[in-house]
């Protein structure tokens, strides 16, 4: 039979902060990469806005952000 130490918690405990420690760095991150770019940091956590001013910032059509939803168009996206 299996028999629990109790470190099972413990383990899923730091890959949740773990988790959470890599979500908080990616958005402060792209927070701040929108401020440089002269854009209002809050577009950068709202889903399929924040895609769409990145595509913005870096030059490329705002449409692009749909050829990402055409299977094997988005690889070349």
């Amino acid at each position: 039979m299996y028999e629990s130490t109790g470190t099972n918690g413990v383990w899923w405990a730091l890959y949740f902060l773990a988790v959470l420690a890599l979500a908080i760095a990616s958005i402060v991150g792209m927070w701040k990469m929108f401020e440089k770019a002269d854009e209002p940091g809050w577009k950068s956590i709202i889903p399929f806005y924040n895609i769409y001013t990145y595509f913005r910032i870096t030059g490329r059509n705002g449409w692009s952000v749909l050829l990402l939803f055409i299977p094997f168009v988005n690889i070349f996206v």
